[in-house]
C-alpha cells in the first residue's frame, strides 16, 4: 500500500513538473516569436513566384516557375505532378507513387521597410530515368526545403540551394514577392 502511494505521489509530481516546464517553454517560444515578428500582421495580398532551377555541372538544364497569391497569413498551396504505377517485385499488384512539385507558402509578417517574412516548404520528387533498385523498382529522387526568411518586395531572392547526392546536379529555389494591395 505504501509503495502505491509513493508511486502515485511521484506520478503527480512528474505531471506537475512537466506541466510547469511546458508552460515555461511555451512562454519562451511566444516571447521569441514576438521578437522575431517585429513587423506587423500581413494585411494585404501578395503574388509570390517560385523559380526552381536545375543545374547540371554548373549549366542550367531545367527551369520551372510557379506563381501563387497569398492572402494575409493563410497558407497557399500548389500541387503539380503525377501518380506513377510501380509494380511490386513479388506480386503483380501496383503501387502508385506521387511524384512532382509541392509548394506551401505563407506570409509571416510585413516589415515597414519593403520586406516580408515568408515561410515556405518545397517538396520535389521525380523518378530517375534508367536507374533501378535491386528489386527492379525505379529510384525516386526527393528534395525538400523548408525555410523562413526575409524577402525584399519585387526582388528575386535565392532561398535554397540543394546538391543532389547521387549526381553533379544542383537545385536552386528563388522567390519573388510582390504586394498586390
Amino acid at each position: 500500500m505504501r509503495k502505491v502511494r509513493v508511486c502515485v505521489l511521484l506520478a503527480i509530481a512528474s505531471l506537475v513538473a512537466v506541466s510547469a516546464s511546458s508552460k515555461y517553454v511555451l512562454s519562451q517560444e511566444a516571447s521569441v516569436d514576438k521578437k522575431a515578428d517585429a513587423g506587423t500582421q500581413p494585411q494585404g495580398d501578395y503574388k509570390v513566384e517560385f523559380t526552381l532551377t536545375e543545374l547540371q555541372d554548373g549549366q542550367r538544364s531545367n527551369t520551372r516557375s510557379y506563381t501563387m497569391t497569398l492572402h494575409g497569413f493563410y497558407v497557399s498551396q500548389i500541387r503539380s505532378g503525377s501518380r506513377v504505377p510501380v509494380s511490386s517485385a513479388d506480386t503483380k499488384a501496383f503501387q502508385y507513387l506521387d511524384v512532382g512539385h509541392n509548394i506551401d507558402c505563407r506570409v509571416v509578417t510585413e516589415r515597414g521597410n519593403g520586406y516580408v517574412v515568408l515561410a515556405s516548404t518545397i517538396d520535389v520528387s521525380n523518378i530517375i530515368p534508367g536507374r533501378f533498385s535491386e528489386t527492379d523498382t525505379p529510384l525516386v529522387r526527393q528534395l525538400r526545403s523548408q525555410t523562413q526568411g526575409e524577402v525584399q518586395l519585387g526582388k528575386r531572392t535565392l532561398i535554397s540551394s540543394i546538391d543532389d547526392p547521387l549526381s553533379t546536379r544542383r537545385f536552386q529555389i528563388e522567390v519573388t514577392a510582390t504586394r498586390l494591395r
